[in-house]
């Protein structure tokens, strides 16, 4: 398993080294998953005879879970620590934490630490304080400031914050 091909780009040696590797594998029926954020082809600096075999395999974009597999997954999570948790809350820090998964796995550890240490059920009020200070809601006031556009040297009368 290689994660972030993408960085053999450039790395000549790497990448004669990473080549024979492949062929070892190759020869011998072995498998190997790689992982970039770039299909091979858009990896500049990268080997004809890697991007080659690159692309002869099995190529699969992964995106962002649905909601409804963020709530499965960040479960599962709370599960395997031993924390028992409600739907609601399982809901809440899907909905707030959209597109990593590790920050679902984190989160869980926060949750577990806190409710060891203050000896505490999980509730939801315990995990909205948590996910306040990792992914903050927008409030209300809180948002970027419009600018205010005008010609050159004039300034408007009404309009400012």
């Amino acid at each position: 398993l290689v994660d972030d091909v993408q960085f053999l780009s450039g790395q000549d040696r790497t990448q004669e080294e990473f080549f024979y590797i492949f062929e070892e594998l190759h020869r011998s029926n072995g498998q190997m998953v790689i992982t970039s954020d770039r299909l091979p082809r858009q990896i500049d600096k990268l080997e004809d005879r890697l991007r080659s075999r690159f692309e002869g395999g099995l190529m699969v974009d992964i995106q962002i879970p649905d909601l409804e597999t963020r709530i499965a997954i960040f479960r599962k999570k709370t599960s395997s620590r031993g924390i028992d948790i409600s739907e609601e809350v399982a809901r809440a820090v899907a909905t707030r934490l959209p597109s990593n998964i590790r920050e679902l796995e984190g989160i869980a550890n926060r949750i577990l630490a806190q409710s060891q240490f203050m000896k505490e059920q999980v509730t939801l009020e315990m995990v909205e304080q948590i996910l306040d200070t990792v992914a903050p809601l927008n409030t209300p006031g809180k948002g970027p400031i419009a600018p205010v556009i005008t010609r050159p040297g004039v300034l408007p009368s009404e309009g400012f914050r």
